[in-house]
Parts: C-alpha cells; sequence; structure tokens
C-alpha cells in the first residue's frame, strides 16, 4: 500500500515524464520518426499518387524520386506532418523505371520508407486524349495508328478547319475550312 505522498509523488513523475516526450504516446520525442510505410498508385490523368499512415512524430515527410531507375533519388516534394498523401503529375513515358521514396522527418532527423518502384500497368494513369482545339464536327478519332513500341500514337481529325501547320501553330484560326490534321501524342 503506498502513502498519499509517494502515490502524489508517481503521478507528478508521470507527468513530468509526458511533458518531456518520453511517455511513449508520440508526440515529440528526442529520435527521429518511425519509417514510413509508401503506397504507390497510378490514378488518371498522368498522376501518381502517394499514401502513408500517419505518424505522430513526423514534422514534414520528403518525397524522393528516381525517375529513370538508375540514379540517385532526389527530394521532389516536402509536405506537412499532418499530410498522409501526395498526387505527382508525371510524364508516363519518362517513368515506366522509376523509384519512390518517403522520409518521415522531425528536428532529430529523417526516417527512410523502402524504395517503391513503379511497377505493373501504367493503365490507370493514362486517362484520355483529346485534341488542343476540340470541335465536334473535327471528327478527332477518325482514325488512329499505335506505333509498334507503343511510346507513340497518332489520331487523325479529317474535318479540323485550323489553318495551323506545324507544332505551335494558331488553332483557333479556322479559315483553312475542312483541312484536316494529325496529332501526335
Amino acid at each position: 500500500m503506498t502513502t498519499p505522498t509517494l502515490r502524489h509523488a508517481l503521478l507528478a513523475l508521470a507527468i513530468l515524464l509526458a511533458a518531456c516526450g518520453t511517455s511513449g504516446s508520440g508526440g515529440d520525442t528526442d529520435r527521429p520518426p518511425g519509417a514510413p510505410t509508401l503506397t504507390l498508385t497510378p490514378t488518371a490523368i498522368k498522376t501518381f499518387l502517394f499514401t502513408w499512415p500517419a505518424s505522430d512524430d513526423a514534422s514534414d515527410y520528403r518525397l524522393l524520386e528516381d525517375a529513370s531507375g538508375e540514379g540517385d533519388l532526389q527530394p521532389i516534394a516536402t509536405v506537412s506532418g499532418s499530410a498522409t498523401s501526395y498526387h505527382h503529375e508525371v510524364s508516363l513515358p519518362g517513368r515506366i523505371n522509376a523509384r519512390y521514396q518517403l522520409q518521415a522527418c522531425n528536428q532529430h532527423g529523417c526516417t527512410a520508407s523502402d524504395i517503391v518502384p513503379v511497377a505493373g500497368t501504367l493503365t490507370e494513369a493514362i486517362g484520355y486524349v483529346k485534341a488542343s482545339n476540340a470541335r465536334a464536327d473535327a471528327r478527332f478519332g477518325w482514325s488512329v495508328a499505335l506505333a509498334a513500341d507503343g511510346a507513340t500514337l497518332a489520331v487523325g481529325a479529317p474535318f479540323e478547319s485550323s489553318s495551323a501547320s506545324g507544332i505551335g501553330g494558331d488553332q483557333n484560326d479556322s479559315s483553312a475550312d475542312l483541312s484536316g490534321a494529325a496529332y501526335l501524342y
């Protein structure tokens, strides 16, 4: 049986330890946060959705990328410690072999997740293609062709009326009635 004075001393010690962050209940500690678990999900349109469970000890998260899969990981985003997701818009052909890592950080340092490679199909991230000056009567998609390596898509619009030629022409000038166009993706 404890005396009232001993109980008060134990209670005071517990409060002091909780205020110092050593009670094991999260909050500010004297060490870096635990390693986060990073998940990558391709989503439309040309976006990778990164998610992870929250860490009470992280003040911020840093997302690193190796776009080629053959180099060093470089920082691409820093988000607050309360965040549990990040949307990263990407050029899909340039990310087929990409690798990602998330660091959970606080004033005592950072702890990295396992490296997460882009794997499987990227179909979910493709979305759709459309003409840069979409008009219903242009018949965009009348004909399509895909290169054998799958890297280039050509789409015909035989009734397009833009006078634009080459890349970056004035597509709002519709003075070339039914001249047609080809779009390359």
